[in-house]
């Protein structure tokens, strides 16, 4: 790995950005870069079964507790009348620009 100048330098040259090895044809990353990376993306981001169910039994808990979904904290009068599901905080977070 490095900085943005490595990988940038290492682009225009056709090697991978992670490696000193010749890129795949029209491709950023190496042959065994490529697969790591596809690894570690479906680690990362596939959960098993047990892990979403998990989550949604903690949301449906949270929902009928009153309570946010993200953070867990106590919703206040408005909010529960209003029919949401998450605080102030936590839909402040959502919205804010980035």
């Amino acid at each position: 790995m490095g900085d943005a100048a490595y990988r940038q330098r290492h682009k225009d040259k056709g090697l991978c950005i992670d490696c000193p090895r010749p890129a795949l044809p029209n491709q950023l990353r190496c042959l065994q870069c490529s697969e790591n990376n596809r690894i570690n993306y479906l680690k990362y981001y596939r959960k098993s079964s047990k892990e979403l169910d998990r989550s949604r039994k903690k949301q449906q808990t949270r929902r009928e507790t009153n309570r946010c979904i993200t953070c867990g904290a106590p919703l206040i009068y408005e909010d529960i009348i209003d029919n949401h599901v998450k605080c102030m905080n936590c839909r402040e977070e959502l919205y804010s620009p980035r």
